[in-house]
């Protein structure tokens, strides 16, 4: 565990390495957030009267 912890945080490229993980993961929870958050609920849909539809376009012939 030590080297571990001295590979990622002994020097500069270990510790951008976590940085760049770490912004990774806070972006992929603030896009997931967001898309969850603007994803408007599903509602129920009117239903569509095929019968009044049909007697509309058959009165016509």
């Amino acid at each position: 565990m030590e080297l571990w912890l001295d590979l990622l945080f002994g020097n500069s490229i270990g510790l951008m390495s976590v940085t760049v993980i770490a912004t990774t993961i806070a972006l992929m929870g603030f896009y997931t957030f967001y898309f969850l958050k603007k994803t408007p609920p599903k509602r129920p849909s009117a239903k569509i009267s095929l019968r009044s539809g049909c007697t509309a376009v058959c009165s016509h012939l």
